[in-house]
């Protein structure tokens, strides 16, 4: 649910031209980002976070191709490499963590409309050799939302989390919480709420295979890593570090993607996304939004994310 002041928000923001967006903003990639499009329901997502549908997610491929031109991985490294904006703002689609529904309900509609898109994949995951830590809690969160949490549980639970929880919605939170530096606790609970993430893994297979990979590089679509099992490396992480990685005749790495949104880096080869798939916010209004507060950072001589050295 988006709050009402945020609601008024976007419908201020779309009020504004895009032709003025366009001209005003520093922003020449506008990169909307998925985790998966669906028809049908996925409870280990959904106690995570929103998702569109293939109707809802053609709806947007339409918006962006009326405004702006699509632009593959390809072309966007080597802008980057280049250092020369692009003249007119483009869209790059991406999908992160290498979900089966991207290959199965995504790329179809992306080959039809002929758009290029970027598909960053964990290889802990490929071939469904692991289950992201966060696919666990959603796991437990759908298994939580849909048991009567008795006393016993609250206070294994307690123990598990090292905290004491005076009620269920308390421990929910808490399991919420849990992130990616101690993912270990997902499997203490998930015994205690009976799941058997093995079994899981095996017969859902949320992952793509090589196969399935080597098929969408095969039909022009990009694809690049997301780490190997998904941890989170910017938090309070310095310009050095990332100049060390992107900076030089030979950098480590292509491109950097962030999400640091309607934000620029200092140094080269870096672009940030947002998040595209809440069907609650229209595309129209996210991508002012993004183009709007690029226009204003770039207005106020702030239009970097702000690093230590």
């Amino acid at each position: 649910m988006i709050p009402l002041i945020k609601r008024l928000g976007f419908a201020g923001i779309r009020a504004i031209p895009l032709k003025w967006l366009k001209a005003a903003s520093p922003i020449r990639v506008i990169s909307p980002f998925h985790h998966l499009v669906s028809d049908e329901p996925v409870p280990y997502i959904e106690k995570l976070y929103a998702f569109k549908n293939s109707r809802q997610f053609e709806a947007d491929l339409d918006y962006l191709l009326r405004h702006f031109r699509p632009l593959s991985l390809e072309e966007v490294i080597q802008q980057e490499k280049t250092g020369q904006p692009f003249e007119q703002p483009g869209f790059l689609i991406c999908f992160d963590d290498g979900l089966r529904s991207v290959y199965e309900t995504a790329a179809p509609i992306l080959l039809r409309k002929g758009v290029p898109a970027a598909f960053f994949i964990n290889p802990a995951f490929v071939d469904n050799k692991d289950i992201f830590y966060n696919f666990k809690k959603g796991l437990i969160l759908d298994k939580f939302d849909r048991t009567a949490i008795s006393e016993s549980t609250l206070a294994e639970g307690s123990r598990l989390l090292g905290q004491k929880f005076a009620n269920p919605v308390e421990f929910r939170t808490s399991i919420r919480s849990v992130n990616y530096l101690n993912r270990h606790l997902m499997d203490n609970l998930g015994n205690l709420f009976q799941l058997d993430f093995d079994t899981f893994r095996k017969e859902q297979r949320p992952f793509m295979t090589t196969q399935q990979i080597k098929e969408l590089i095969g039909k022009g679509f990009g694809v690049g890593s997301h780490s190997i099992a998904f941890p989170h490396i910017d938090t309070g992480v310095g310009h050095t570090f990332f100049q060390a990685l992107v900076g030089g005749p030979s950098p480590e790495m292509d491109l950097l993607m962030g999400n640091s949104t309607g934000m620029l880096e200092a140094h080269a080869r870096t672009l940030h996304r947002f998040i595209g798939e809440n069907p609650a916010i229209p595309i129209e209004a996210m991508v002012k939004s993004v183009m709007a507060y690029g226009a204003v950072r770039k207005k106020i001589g702030r239009p970097f994310v702000q690093r230590t050295k």
